[in-house]
């Protein structure tokens, strides 16, 4: 089988993450198929989601930049929309090149359907688009910290916190260092700036764009060792030379490659990787934010108020109840029946065997029944149980509060 006529910065990311999964795709041709948009409905894996939508946001930018109509009204436009105070005005341009390929050496894809054009660098040949690069008119505004000469990517993510890059993560980045790297040796230059705008596709548009100068040497530095990789790669020859790297059997929600997913990989997959995985699927809170949760500090809930005292039981005639000694070898009254109506109900008499027949029953003596309670004393325990209910009441209403309250700073804290 020949060498692949060449690579990207993609094809190379791929190899060294899993070259089995590489060869699936880049040798045996097992791609994700091309969804458009449009098509995209609740059957559609997430996966294959994310590619039409990123594909569709990228057309806006084309689109835009050609002259062209686009609707701001659909997903697609929004998320573009949002990114859109990080770009230039098209007439602010005094050059604009959009999707412009890579490289200046022409040659055919597999099979010979089309040509197409690379570059050359360590030995290897490299082909891509460049989303967008712009140079600046004479006396145009023109967006901040955006060099008057500049190569644009526009990149969609579920969350720029998690997966954007810093300036010196976009400096190292296979991909821009390869584009850096064709524009400076085409236009004969020592660097060039980059800019990459994160733009967010979940229920909040935001966006945000990172800069980078990137050096021709800086960039050739970066790609030497993907090129090897390269190279590695183009040697193999069948599907069983191609190790699998049991780490990434569970990217991207589940490699598409692997026999549980109807592919045709029958490596043993790790626990660890799964766990490891659905762990990078927390919600990644930025630092600052971070810092501001943990240095606010709730308000103490107010102490709840002391029940009043209960009032002293009362008679019908507006006096105490009248009350004697006990004497001391009295056997202690017994406890009165509990209130009816506060949730008690008193328990029911169990059953028993062997009743004596009514007669009998009415000879025998009649057991001591206990004392009702007086009317005064079913007053007083309304009256007490009613007071610290209130009190209850009272305490859960502060505690309310103070939740809304909390709840209030954090949404506070979020919104900063």
């Amino acid at each position: 089988m020949m060498p692949h006529p060449y690579h990207s910065a993609s094809s190379a990311k791929q190899g060294a993450r899993c070259a089995r999964a590489w060869w699936y795709v880049y040798r045996e041709g097992r791609r994700d198929p091309d969804i458009a948009w449009e098509d995209v409905d609740a059957t559609t894996p997430p996966r294959l989601r994310s590619l039409a939508l990123g594909k569709a946001v990228h057309a806006c930018g084309e689109a835009h930049y050609r002259g062209e109509e686009f609707s701001q009204c659909d997903l697609p436009g929004q998320i573009y929309v949002s990114g859109t105070p990080w770009l230039p005005r098209p007439s602010a341009c005094a050059r604009i090149e959009v999707e412009h390929a890579i490289g200046d050496e022409p040659i055919a894809t597999p099979g010979g359907g089309r040509i197409i054009v690379a570059r050359t660098l360590h030995g290897v040949r490299w082909a891509g688009f460049r989303d967008l690069a712009v140079v600046r008119r004479d006396g145009a505004s023109w967006p901040a910290g955006l060099a008057d000469t500049a190569q644009i990517d526009y990149k969609t993510t579920a969350s720029i916190a998690r997966y954007a890059l810093s300036a010196d993560g976009l400096a190292h980045d296979l991909q821009a260092c390869i584009y850096a790297a064709d524009w400076c040796m085409r236009h004969h230059v020592d660097a060039v700036a980059s800019r990459w705008i994160y733009m967010e596709t979940k229920r909040v548009r935001r966006s945000l764009a990172v800069d980078a100068t990137i050096t021709l040497s800086g960039a050739l530095d970066v790609v030497a060792p993907a090129a090897e990789t390269c190279r590695m790669l183009d040697a193999l020859t069948c599907a069983d030379d191609a190790a699998p790297n049991l780490d990434a059997c569970f990217d991207y929600g589940g490699c598409p490659h692997h026999a549980t997913n109807g592919g045709p990989c029958n490596a043993s997959r790790s626990l660890r990787a799964y766990f490891a995985a659905e762990e990078t699927k927390a919600m990644a809170i930025p630092a600052d934010m971070l810092a501001k949760f943990q240095t606010a500090t709730p308000p103490a809930p107010p102490a709840p108020p002391a029940p009043p005292a209960p009032p002293a039981p009362v008679t019908s005639f507006g006096a105490p109840p009248a009350t004697t000694p006990a004497p001391a070898d009295a056997a202690p009254p017994a406890p009165p029946a509990p209130p009816v109506g506060f949730g008690f109900t008193a328990p029911a008499e169990p059953a028993k065997r062997g009743r004596k027949p009514k007669a009998e029953a009415a000879a025998a003596p009649a057991p001591d029944a206990p004392a009702k309670p007086a009317p005064a004393g079913i007053a007083a325990t309304i009256a007490a149980l009613s007071s610290e209910l209130t009190a209850a009441e009272a305490a859960i209403a502060d505690a309310e509060a103070a939740r809304d309250a909390i709840v209030a700073r954090i949404a506070e804290a979020v919104s900063q």
